[in-house]
């Protein structure tokens, strides 16, 4: 009894010590005298500076060392952290246990993180650079190196550690974006029992608040990251360690102005394992954004010379849904489904790499759109190269199929087929009708827009075959069909090869090189029409003849020119070949008219010298209709911005038309027409060939014509081909000529005739003096 009273009255004695250790040791024992130490040992490893207040010593049921403040700056005196309310804390008990621990706590830290012009981190410059040391020699290629385990001694391997900061705000500051800082306030970092035996628990919420930035970008609400950490000891040297995390980001909002948003509840989270040991490391994720989930497989093993593989597998992504997300989609009711596969392995040194993207029955609407069509499609991606890619588009009149490789990405050569068996654009848009364009005050560079392309090496390089083949396509009510060419680029020299196409009841072909290489490109140009109906191409769209010609168009023509900006490419246009019109109609030279004109104007003037003719005019009735010609031809050039027919002849039907012909220039930009003609009245349509007057009591018939020929004669037009005007002033010089001499030889016959007749009643002698009298003054 006396000796339970005796250990009774010990132990309080020894109990009534410690108490006055832990009273009395803290006033003894002045652990901020260690503060200065700390201070600079820390300053002299980081860019920085730190600051700490007052460390104070506490023994009530724990060892607590109590930080009167925090503070820690970067080289340009940015605060980087800045707490007031910090402690270490070693509970006895742990160490009685045999597993110490020791946490770290921080309440109401601010965190603050700068990204600079230079895009830096103030955080990731904080530590300064390790003074380098000689290295091992690198292993020889193919040399194994086994890596060291390591046996912790059993305390080491018990011990626990734990951090804990509660309540913070963190501030992330991005000048190249805004001088409006984001922040994540009441931020929360809980990591309990880290430690080699137990499993480490690691959990981050907080509130995240980047309304600041609602001009461009805002993230705003809560969030919570959990997980665990599994080492796992192997007579006592560590084996591997696995790792599992949950994200959940549901109520956070995401606001991009006029182009995305993510409310409340819509779904956000991630779920990861991760698992590493010293022969391989290796991670699965499932990601969910929405109704968008990926499944991420990947490995990095043998460390000497790692091997890696990685895998990413989307669902198959309803995209209607998402039109309540991204605001430029709402308009165009997006469907149908996406879906992603892709995958990188080999070695770190030399990765391949694959992917494939599928889009199936992809719809949409738009304003000028009649129909929905549906798309379908897929890319397959490997290393180095788009191994197939084709999309396909179905709507009512529409079916299209594009279908490609590209065999490398270095050195790119591209091979596309784009087949249909019928594109009609006027029933899948709603066109707008055609307006004239305003003028602009600088036109658009052309030549200068292709420098992009004349100095990229990958498009320098690239070898592009695109082959086309249309058995109909239909636009603003042109019809074309059989529409089949080459495309072949190579070196900036591009050629399109076999051009052939059906189009308003004619054929063309044609072929064009272009250069790309020069500042100002260069082509070179072939076409051959046969049949084109020019009333089928105004009556369409081919606005250039609507006040021309019409008729079925014939013609063969050799170009080569350079530039692309329209008044240099219109000067150095050159040109020249064969063109013809078959049973053409003019449509602003009226023939009949401008004879009329000229005759009548003619008639007028040779009143005043021949008064047999005053108050006559020619016959215009006929000459009033519609002329009908069998054909128009010339052969032409095009040069210095002027198109040139000099042969140019029009060829009237029997009895239907008037013919002319001469040299005509029009100008090409301004439509300015220059033309000497000459009007030729084969088949007496103004009836001028008939026109007859009376001069000394002799009556000249055909007096506009000469001989049993036709009535001609010149004229000039001038103006603009859209509204040319003519000059008759050579006409009734030319014509009176003709008269005149018709009527001196008229009226010399009748002269002659009545002398012969005198001479019938000579003497012989008198009629062989008089015959020869005759024959000098009448020429017979």
């Amino acid at each position: 009894m006396r000796l339970l009273k005796r250990l009774f009255l010990g132990f309080c004695a020894f109990c009534m010590v410690i108490l006055i250790a832990i009273i009395a040791v803290p006033f003894f024992v002045n652990v901020d005298q260690y503060r200065a130490q700390i201070t600079q040992t820390v300053n002299e490893r980081i860019n920085g500076k730190l600051e700490l207040g007052k460390l104070s010593l506490s023994l009530w049921g724990q060892i607590k060392v109590e930080v009167g403040g925090l503070k820690l700056f970067d080289t340009k005196e940015n605060q980087i952290v800045s707490v007031k309310d910090a402690w270490f804390h070693f509970p006895f008990l742990s160490i009685l246990s045999g597993a110490p621990t020791l946490n770290f706590k921080m309440i109401k830290p601010e965190l603050s993180v700068l990204k600079d012009k230079n895009g830096s981190l103030n955080v990731l410059t904080l530590m300064k650079q390790p003074i380098a040391v000689d290295t091992p020699k690198t292993p020889q290629e193919g040399q194994k190196i086994t890596p060291q385990k390591f046996e912790f001694p059993g305390i080491v391997s018990k011990a626990v550690f734990g951090v804990e900061i509660l309540q913070a705000l963190l501030v992330y500051r991005d000048v190249t974006l805004s001088k409006e800082p984001q922040s994540v306030k009441n931020l929360n970092l809980r990591l309990k029992n880290i430690s080699l035996e137990q499993a480490t628990e690691l959990e981050i919420w907080g509130d995240i608040d980047g309304s600041k930035l609602k001009d461009t970008l805002s993230i705003r609400g809560p969030f919570r990251i959990s997980g665990n950490a599994r080492p796992e000891l192997v007579q006592k040297r560590f084996d591997k360690i696995t790792i599992d995390l949950l994200g959940n980001f549901d109520d956070i909002e995401v606001l991009v102005p006029d182009l995305f948003e993510k409310k409340k509840g819509v779904k956000a989270q991630f779920k990861a394992q991760m698992q590493s040991s010293f022969e391989k490391a290796s991670v699965t994720a499932v990601a969910t954004f929405f109704n968008a989930e990926f499944k991420v497989q990947g490995s990095v093993a043998n460390f000497n010379q790692p091997q890696v593989e990685f895998s990413i597998k989307s669902n198959e992504i309803a995209l209607n849904p998402w039109n309540s997300l991204v605001y430029s989609l709402k308009s165009y009711d997006l469907g149908g489904v996406a879906s992603l596969e892709a995958g990188i392995n080999g070695s770190a040194q030399q990765l391949g790499y694959k992917a494939q993207v599928q889009f199936k029955n992809v719809t949409a609407k738009a304003p000028h759109l009649k129909a929905q069509p549906q798309i379908d499609g897929a890319v397959k991606v490997s290393t180095n190269q788009i191994e197939s890619f084709w999309v396909t588009l179905k709507a009512p009149g529409n079916d299209l199929k594009v279908q490609g490789r590209l065999v490398s990405f270095e050195k790119p050569s591209i091979e596309v087929s784009v087949v249909s068996a019928g594109i009609d654009l006027d029933q899948l848009i709603d066109f707008p009708r055609p307006s004239k364009l305003a003028k602009s005050a600088t036109s658009a560079d052309y030549d200068t827009m292709l420098k992009p392309m004349r100095e990229n090496q990958f498009l320098k390089t690239m070898a592009v075959l695109v082959n086309v083949n249309f058995k109909t396509i239909k636009a603003y009510d042109v019809k074309i069909e059989n529409l089949t060419t080459k495309f072949v680029l190579r070196d900036l020299v591009s050629n399109l090869e076999n051009l052939s196409m059906d189009i308003w009841s004619g054929h063309v072909k044609a072929g064009m090189v272009v250069d790309l290489k020069p500042n100002e490109p260069t082509y070179q140009a072939t076409m051959d029409v046969s049949g084109l109906d020019l009333k089928q191409a105004v009556s369409s769209q081919l606005q250039m003849f609507k006040q021309t010609i019409y008729g079925k168009a014939f013609f063969k023509m050799n170009a080569s020119g350079t530039s692309f900006n329209p008044d240099p490419a219109i000067k150095n246009l050159n040109a020249k070949g064969f063109m013809k019109v078959e049973k053409p109609t003019f449509t602003t030279i009226d023939i009949g008219k401008i004879a009329g004109e000229a005759l009548n104007s003619t008639v007028t003037k040779l009143g005043d010298k021949i008064s047999s003719l005053k108050g006559k005019n020619v016959n215009l009735e006929k000459a009033k209709a519609a002329s009908r010609y069998d054909l128009i031809s010339s052969d032409f050039t095009i040069a210095g911005g002027k198109f040139r027919a000099p042969n140019f002849v029009a060829k009237a039907e029997p009895n239907q038309g008037i013919d002319f012909r001469g040299d005509t220039t029009v100008g090409i930009k301004d439509y300015s027409l220059k033309a000497s003609w000459e009007v030729i009245d084969t088949y007496n349509i103004t009836h001028a060939r008939d026109l007859s007057a009376e001069q000394s009591g002799v009556k000249v018939e055909h007096l506009l014509a000469e001989g049993n020929g036709p009535v001609h004669f010149p004229i000039t037009a001038g103006c603009t081909l859209l509204s040319p005007c003519y000059t008759y002033t050579e006409v009734p010089e030319f014509l009176g000529k003709i008269a005149l001499a018709n009527v001196s030889h008229a009226v010399a016959e009748k002269a002659q005739e009545k002398v012969l007749d005198i001479t019938k009643q000579a003497t012989p002698a008198a009629q062989d003096k008089v015959k020869g009298l005759t024959k000098k003054f009448f020429g017979k």
